[in-house]
């Protein structure tokens, strides 16, 4: 495994207690290349906590979420979608992927990501 398998929850024994809603408390600012969410879907009707995890990742967040869209501001991201579905069952998981523009300002310095 690669990273850190975070969550709220300490009775899922993660690797890290973090709350999606401030994860600056936990983790640096930009400190993951990428960031994959797969949070409990009553989640997505908080608001906010989107643009919070965003702060945490440098080039890539992954969202498993239900069917509604999730928003990020299109001039620093890049909005992608996967599907998936189990056979068997009518199961269908939508995965949103975010990608940073190839360049972004953050903490008045620009990035260049190639």
């Amino acid at each position: 495994m690669i990273g850190y398998r975070a969550d709220a929850d300490e009775s899922v024994k993660p690797d890290v207690i973090a709350d999606l809603n401030d994860p600056l408390a936990t983790f640096k600012k930009l400190s993951y290349d990428t960031v994959i969410c797969d949070p409990p879907w009553d989640y997505f009707n908080k608001i906010g906590w989107c643009h919070q995890l965003a702060k945490v990742a440098r080039l890539r967040i992954i969202f498993s979420s239900p069917p509604m869209s999730v928003h990020l501001k299109k001039r620093d991201w890049v909005k992608s979608y996967y599907l998936t579905e189990k056979f068997g069952t009518r199961f269908i998981r939508i995965w949103q992927i975010f990608d940073r523009r190839s360049e972004f300002i953050t903490n008045d310095e620009i990035w260049v990501v190639k």
